[in-house]
């Protein structure tokens, strides 16, 4: 009899170290998926095609048609911001929302502010990206929202979560006139 009842308090045991160890997986530190989208911007700005695209979700290099199309799609649409004579300056990430743990992924959202200057003005775009993982946390996707809505989003990408919020798009604000 004392057999079974230790056995049953290893069991119970088990499963509440299970709980606890699934609910610290989602309370992950935001500090480290803002330093990763921090990281993912910085190599947007500087143009490190092959690091930014290591951070695109999944599904938006498939929707490419592989990492070689994502590679020269990227590349060929800064080609024509430099001729259009456009530039990223700046890229501010603010603080994450609330993690949800949603199919098998953790989610939440992100507001970004991009700056882009052109001859004539400098420009802030604000815009939300969505942050995914999953494997737990240890490394993050993003889906930049940026010009569209919820809805789309989903239809897109129906593993989001309904809990996310996404924020309608703002329009551009001039912040200078060159």
């Amino acid at each position: 009899m004392k057999k079974y009842i230790l056995a049953l308090w290893v069991v119970i045991i088990l499963i509440s170290c299970n709980g606890q160890l699934n609910k610290s997986r989602i309370e992950i530190n935001p500090d480290h998926i803002r330093r990763e989208a921090i990281k993912m911007t910085d190599f947007l700005t500087e143009r490190n095609c092959d690091s930014f695209i290591a951070f695109q979700y999944p599904k938006i290099i498939e929707m490419f048609g592989g990492r070689q199309k994502a590679f020269l799609a990227i590349t060929k649409s800064w080609k024509n911001h430099d001729a259009d004579s456009l530039k990223i300056t700046r890229i501010t990430i603010g603080e994450p929302t609330k993690v949800i743990s949603y199919k098998d992924e953790l989610q939440c959202t992100i507001p970004q502010n991009v700056v882009i200057k052109s001859p004539k003005v400098s420009i802030s775009v604000k815009s939300t990206l969505i942050a995914i993982s999953k494997d737990g946390g240890n490394r993050w996707y993003f889906i930049d929202a940026v010009g569209d809505n919820i809805k789309n989003i989903r239809s897109t990408f129906p593993n989001i979560s309904k809990e996310l919020v996404i924020p309608e798009q703002t329009k551009p604000e001039v912040i200078n006139e060159l």
